[in-house]
């Protein structure tokens, strides 16, 4: 669970970077608290250990839609990125420098 929440801080500051405001990134966090206090938490407790009762098919569930859902995150930042103020008028150029830091 750590990596995930590792992912999603680097995925809100490159937003904040790309548009010089941390505002575009609070919509989404707030988005993302009220899914998780509202759907994901109250039903925690019942929920099978991975360590214990091994893989199911809810586990390999979450691992495509993690998958799917990274990729659509990944190709949105690209497009924050690239339409961002910051950003030159050559987008080729930007988006390297992007990946190389």
């Amino acid at each position: 669970m750590t990596l995930f929440f590792f992912v999603v801080g680097l995925l809100f500051g490159v937003i904040a970077y790309a548009n010089g405001s941390i505002l575009p990134g609070i919509p989404a966090h707030i988005l993302g608290d009220v899914t998780f206090f509202t759907l994901v938490w109250p039903n925690d407790a019942g929920r099978p250990l991975l360590s214990r009762d091994g893989a199911d098919a809810g586990f390999w569930l979450a691992v495509v839609v993690t998958i799917v859902f990274f990729a659509l995150s990944a190709m949105a930042v690209r497009q924050v990125v690239l339409s961002s103020p910051k950003h030159s008028s050559d987008g080729r150029r930007r988006e390297r420098m992007l990946l190389k830091s």
